[in-house]
């Protein structure tokens, strides 16, 4: 079980940092490019750009929920004990 934690919490680390690299990649370009393309409404994203972050928000919330189940799961073989 502990293994399965730590590689979880590493992993969840290594999300935050790529979405912060992310963030800090798409300021830049925002920053450099003054293209009209570049400033694009909502409505004309690409959608398979916009399904590719719906399914990362899904993945994170997924993720989320298994982290509380396996954290109740041990807190019940703690219990049992």
């Amino acid at each position: 079980m502990n293994k399965l934690e730590s590689f979880m919490k590493h992993k969840k680390k290594k999300d935050a940092e790529s979405k912060n690299k992310n963030v800090s990649d798409q300021k830049e370009a925002s920053d450099t490019e003054q293209e009209p393309e570049a400033q694009k409404p909502e409505e004309e994203k690409d959608p398979v750009e916009t399904l590719k972050e719906e399914l990362r928000q899904k993945e994170e919330a997924l993720t989320e929920k298994k982290n509380e189940y396996l954290r109740l799961l041990a807190e019940t073989e703690n219990f049992k004990k």
